[in-house]
């Protein structure tokens, strides 16, 4: 049997495994900056577990006003990431205390930014801000920037390998130019 994914596990398992790639634990104190990084961070990556109510080394701590805190990190998720991240908090009861488990799914708009246009992405169970590199492939993944459409300099005709085009086009030819190397070079 696979193993549970920590968006259908159950809670003390989740909480027993730790933090990882996928799943962070949060006590009740945290500002918002930190966890508007984590919803960035969760949805630049492949999104993630966020368990508000349990300290770094797994004990519950709960949260005391449930209501409030919903709709706070709600509020994170809109106001606090750009662009708007969409959650799914849900309220649980451990070791009569109430936690939360906010599930961020991995990012359609990415690559997501915190207020300050900082762009987390998760790396084992913590997060980095993205280099340049990894920025740019956020963006090609979103379908945002495309290598392929990129001005490729000072390149001319006599820079392409003849050879190699040729025989990608004799591979894959395209019905209304047979002869592709010959008119896309002019020869």
């Amino acid at each position: 049997m696979k193993n549970a994914g920590p968006h259908t596990q159950n809670l003390p398992d989740l909480i027993a495994q730790g933090e990882n790639s996928a799943v962070e634990f949060k006590r009740e104190e945290a500002d918002a900056e930190n966890l508007a990084r984590e919803f960035v961070a969760f949805s630049n990556s492949q999104g993630g577990v966020l368990l508000l109510g349990v300290t770094d080394d797994g004990q519950v701590s709960g949260v005391s006003d449930p209501v409030s805190q919903e709709e706070c990190l709600c509020n994170i998720a809109r106001d606090s990431v750009h662009p708007p991240i969409h959650i799914t908090p849900h309220r649980f009861e451990v070791s009569h205390k109430t936690i939360f488990r906010v599930e961020i799914p991995k990012g359609k708009g990415r690559p997501y930014q915190t207020r300050k246009s900082q762009c987390p992405i998760r790396v084992g169970s913590t997060n980095r801000v993205a280099t340049q590199g990894e920025s740019l492939c956020l963006f090609q993944a979103a379908g945002v920037f495309h290598y392929d459409a990129t001005e490729a300099g000072e390149i001319g005709i006599a820079d392409l390998n003849l050879a190699w085009l040729d025989a990608y086009f004799r591979q894959s030819p395209h019905p209304e130019n047979p002869e592709p190397k010959s008119s896309i070079c002019g020869s």
